[in-house]
């Protein structure tokens, strides 16, 4: 494993006491604890030991107790900001750099922005030691291009990804209908025609259940959490009273904001406070991040450059003040008719998280369990207790197999029709070139069916997670020539790839464990449905035909359906197995008779 020194004031949660204030809390998160988002993010996206770098040290102290920087950036092109000491530590330490989220901050987009000049030599500092600098947005790609920087791609804000359930945007989505009891708003940005915002939103806490998230100033900070002195007040504080509450006193204002101003100094007790409402909308874009990931339907209010450039990067819905504010007086109104556009967003998010998961191999670390799970990767899941000791249950954990259904019972030739139309479809579209994967083969009946009945031409190749099963397979299959069978491992799967078919037939499911339950969850959850079709993705060819039957779930219900077209099967249902909706309860109907899909993208 590296050994990672890592640029950032902390890593998602500030340590504070009952006498702690808000100056104490914003010195350790970057006078902004939007910054807990990212850093957050970040840190827990690989596993490797990690060394804080803090910002101003001798970086010869940590030349060689680090192999690698990791950067949470964030908004660091700013023109006030000059970064010349970070392009001295970094120059010091002098081993290679992951830099993640880098954002430029200025009005608009069509501004040429002017750079003090340690910022340009830590830009290009950021160039020399990175392979790949990943930037928030298009804008942010421009204004590094104007400094000669070129080695730079378009990935967001790795915020988005703290969230590891691949179906966060469906669930999402779902949330639109509900009704709004408590508001969730992330402001005290405190600029231009954002105050009216903030004034109407406010005024809105005030007489309904909500919560009024502040990020900065520390002085609000201290009158949203801690003790202020009556007496004389911050300008600051003055300045909020005028902006959000005119009409009141100071004392009326001291009042409202404490009951409904809140900050957070942990990404963790900020996520379970976001889930305690119904719709979120945000000024500050990590605030309003931190409420996606906690599964509240959010609207971001894009006031500037690095807000509009990163929800347009993450397929996060934002509007401009001004078409916000003529549609304010009814709130949940307006952040329904810009709703988050669920299955994209899942798509979206996965690329970005495979992304980063690809580049964090690349450079030598180790990507968590959480990355890896929203990447689509398999996880070991292997509760059948005849498999709780023996020579497949250690083959199992050491190649990280997912268990799916736990019978082995097989037969011969037994989906016909599924079968035929798959050979039907695979003529029409000439899938023949490709090989066929039998996923869960058992003990070969399946892949028999397919080499003598239906694919004699075509490479079978089938997988299974017990080596016993597949030493009978082999026996049976001994004299077919086209016929190959594997550990069902991701490396071995993706080895024989990629597939022009792939065959899931009564794999997918707990049968006859599910029969009588009400709530799936505890024994085979949709999320590893999902993760293990996001396998089976990533190995079929464009074009190609997933075939799916006697599954617990509804392909059509994943993520990954956006991009299949569902073929036409002349039967009456895929399969017999009791189906369960993404809640993991019973949709009470039929399985469909969708069961064979055709990747399109």
């Amino acid at each position: 494993m590296k050994r990672v020194g890592y640029l950032a004031s902390n890593w998602g949660a500030v340590p504070f006491s009952a006498s702690a204030d808000g100056q104490y809390v914003m010195k350790n998160t970057g006078y902004n604890t939007g910054n807990l988002a990212f850093w957050y993010a970040v840190h827990e996206m690989y596993r490797d030991p990690t060394t804080l770098v803090p910002r101003g040290s001798d970086g010869a102290e940590y030349r060689d107790r680090v192999d690698c920087l990791v950067i949470p950036a964030a908004n660091h092109l700013n023109p006030q900001w000059d970064l010349g000491v970070f392009a001295d530590l970094i120059t010091s330490i002098d081993k290679e750099v992951v830099v993640m989220g880098l954002g430029a901050q200025a009005n608009d987009e069509k501004q040429n922005l002017e750079l003090q000049s340690g910022t340009v030599r830590y830009l290009k500092v950021l160039a020399d030691h990175a392979r790949v600098i990943f930037v928030r947005g298009p804008y942010t790609a421009q204004v590094c291009a104007s400094y000669g920087v070129k080695n730079v791609e378009v990935l967001g804000c790795p915020s988005v990804t703290i969230n590891a359930d691949p179906g966060l945007g469906a669930l999402i989505e779902a949330r639109y209908s509900r009704e709004l009891e408590r508001l969730y708003f992330a402001g005290a940005a405190f600029k231009g025609e954002l105050n009216s915002i903030e004034r109407t939103i406010f005024q809105f806490l005030k007489v309904h259940s909500g919560t009024y998230v502040v990020q900065a100033p520390a002085e609000l900070i201290d009158c949203a959490m801690f003790s202020l002195p009556f007496g004389e007040v911050p300008p600051i504080f003055e300045r909020a009273r005028e902006i959000l509450d005119p009409e009141a006193t100071q004392r009326e204002f001291r009042e409202s904001f404490r009951r409904i101003g809140r900050s957070y100094f942990s990404v963790r007790a900020w996520l379970e406070a976001a889930a305690q409402h119904d719709y979120a909308i945000s000024t500050r874009v990590h605030g309003a991040i931190l409420s996606l990931m906690a599964g509240v339907p959010t609207l971001v209010v894009g006031h500037d450059t690095r807000v509009r450039e990163l929800c347009e990067t993450l397929q996060i819905p934002c509007v401009k003040p001004a078409d916000l504010m003529r549609n304010l007086e009814d709130i949940s109104g307006v952040v329904q008719n810009n709703s988050l556009k669920g299955v994209s967003f899942d798509v979206n998010r996965q690329r970005i998280a495979r992304r980063y998961s690809e580049y964090l191999r690349q450079s030598g670390l180790t990507p968590s369990e959480s990355l890896s799970h929203l990447c689509g990767h398999s996880e070991i899941l292997c509760s059948d207790p005849e498999r709780s000791s023996g020579d497949s249950t250690m083959a199992l954990e050491s190649a990280k197999i997912t268990q799916h259904q736990t019978e082995k019972n097989s037969a011969y030739n037994r989906y016909p029709k599924i079968f035929a139309r798959a050979k039907e479809l695979a003529d029409q579209f000439a899938l023949h070139d490709g090989p066929v994967l039998s996923y869960g083969c058992s003990v070969g009946e399946e892949t028999r069916t397919l080499s003598e009945l239906y694919f004699p031409k075509s490479k079978i190749i089938g997988v299974d997670i017990d080596q016993k099963i597949l030493g009978i397979a082999k026996s049976k299959s001994a004299d077919a020539k086209n016929i190959k069978y594997y550990l069902s491992t991701d490396d071995n799967i993706q080895a024989n790839g990629p597939y022009s078919l792939i065959f899931a037939m009564s794999v997918f499911c707990r049968w006859p464990a599910s029969q009588n339950l009400e709530d799936i969850s505890s024994l085979y959850p949709f999320r590893v449905f999902e993760s293990g079709l996001a396998v089976l993705d990533r190995n079929l060819q464009v074009g190609g035909l997933l075939v799916i039957a006697n599954s617990n779930f509804d392909f059509l219900d994943t993520t990954w359906s956006v991009r299949y077209e569902d073929m036409i099967v002349d039967i009456d249902s895929s399969g017999f197995v009791k189906r369960f909706g993404r809640e993991n309860r019973p949709t009470g109907q039929p399985a469909p008779p969708s069961c064979i899909f055709r990747k399109l993208a």
